[in-house]
């Protein structure tokens, strides 16, 4: 009776450590949200939610129009899965992998395509198989299909464009249409948003109490076995 429930707390717990490492995307809460856990970060599933929850008509929006969905779905205007603290993706500058580097006035800027330094590069290139200059729904990666409603069209970034010359008003995007990073016009153009949150909102809370029981459990299988031995 003890080896049985041994084994089924050391198969819990690790269990729990192995869900995290075994693979890259793994969709929870029912597909409703999607964990990355190279960047330790959850996707909404649904890559136009403005428009499944009447946000807005087509999801296309100026910046402070998804900087205003943001704030909707953390006060629960619209429906937050139960969670707050959503926020747009963020972009790396100078970003090294990006084809494009250009030097603007002594300070490096990464643009064009196979940019995978911001999170929505990472997910188009690196997680969803995306191809430079095609659509992401072109991609036969398997992973693609734990995503809805992905647009053909461009996604807002947080990140500013650091421009010492002017006042700043452009902000980095990424176009899921051609895998390619720019930036753009915060007031003037409209484009999609796809919220993510920090950390993985879907996992399993262990009470540390079990965490430390686990542990102690295997410790003790290791010294039995180096008994038997």
């Amino acid at each position: 009776m003890k080896s049985r429930l041994l084994g089924a707390v050391c198969a819990f717990v690790i269990t729990q450590i192995s869900i995290s490492v075994d693979a890259a995307l793994v969709a929870k809460l029912d597909g409703l949200v999607v964990y990355d856990s190279d960047r330790n970060i959850t996707w909404m599933a649904d890559a136009n939610y403005a428009v499944t929850t009447s946000y807005d008509s087509d999801g296309l929006v100026n910046f402070a129009g998804a900087q205003g969905f943001i704030r909707a779905l953390n006060s629960g205007t619209v429906d937050n899965l139960g969670f707050n603290n959503w926020r747009l993706p963020t972009t790396v500058q100078p970003d090294p992998s990006c084809d494009i580097q250009t030097n603007y006035l002594g300070t490096q800027f990464g643009s064009g395509t196979n940019c995978t330094g911001g999170e929505l590069g990472h997910l188009f290139y690196d997680e969803l198989g995306g191809t430079p200059s095609e659509s992401i729904t072109n991609s036969l990666d398997p992973d693609v299909i734990l995503f809805s409603n992905i647009q053909d069209g461009v996604y807002w970034s947080s990140t500013e464009w650091d421009r010492k010359d002017t006042v700043v008003n452009l902000i980095w995007v990424f176009d899921f249409e051609f895998g390619s990073q720019h930036a753009q016009d915060r007031n003037l153009i409209q484009s999609f948003v796809w919220a993510v949150h920090d950390g993985d909102v879907g996992a399993v809370p262990i009470p540390p109490a079990l965490w430390l029981f686990g542990s102690g459990l295997i410790g003790l299988v290791g010294v039995a076995r180096r008994k038997a031995a």
